[in-house]
């Protein structure tokens, strides 16, 4: 778990990448500058961490890019106190992000051997989000309803179960593959039954 002066210099050109890119979220960035990358990837990619590139994973998924992330948390606009719902918690950086932000994390994942292995690095970490394994979104429904709601993950269908899981004025974003076509949508619930939908530039 180290964590050099060459790491956290190439963290600073990592988010000042990103400021050039219209990243302008302070407090994401500072998030971004502090969580060490490198600390949630294969050791083989080391080198690489701060690279705006995805990253292969031994179990065969990719890591989102840092300019995919901070987009979409940007878009959330990230609070603290906000109780976020993340489904797909992957290796975990996205998820020490949100906790590094101050957001009250909820994150599920439906792979055993991907949820052992990030709930084995948090607990190294000074972060303690709520981790979960579940293979269905109804599962968190109780904690509901959520300020911000992100799904890392791309499903084949639309989760109504987790646009209404959303509190009045919270934010969403899920990404859709249906029949070769990808959408990601941001959705904002003004009312009980009214919702903002944005199909987002892919």
């Amino acid at each position: 778990m180290l964590d050099t002066f060459k790491h956290k210099g190439l963290r600073r050109i990592m988010t000042s990448n990103l400021e050039e890119k219209g990243i302008t979220n302070e407090s994401l960035l500072e998030a971004m500058n502090i969580v060490p990358r490198h600390w949630f990837l294969e050791s083989a990619f080391l080198e690489f961490s701060y690279g705006d590139k995805p990253f292969p994973n031994s179990a065969n998924f990719s890591i989102s890019l840092p300019f995919v992330i901070a987009s979409q948390l940007s878009l959330l606009d990230i609070k603290p106190g906000d109780k976020v719902l993340e489904i797909g918690t992957g290796v975990g950086y996205q998820t020490a992000l949100l906790c590094e932000m101050k957001a009250k994390v909820f994150s599920v994942e439906k792979n055993k051997s991907i949820f052992e292995k990030t709930c084995g690095l948090f607990g190294k970490l000074k972060y303690n989000p709520k981790m979960f394994y579940a293979k269905d979104y109804d599962m968190l429904e109780k904690f509901a309803p959520f300020n911000k709601i992100i799904v890392s993950e791309t499903l084949e269908y639309f989760p109504i179960v987790l646009q209404q899981q959303l509190a009045i004025g919270g934010k969403m974003i899920v990404t859709i593959c249906n029949e070769n076509e990808i959408e990601t949508k941001f959705i904002t619930r003004r009312s009980a039954r009214k919702y903002d939908v944005t199909i987002l530039a892919q």
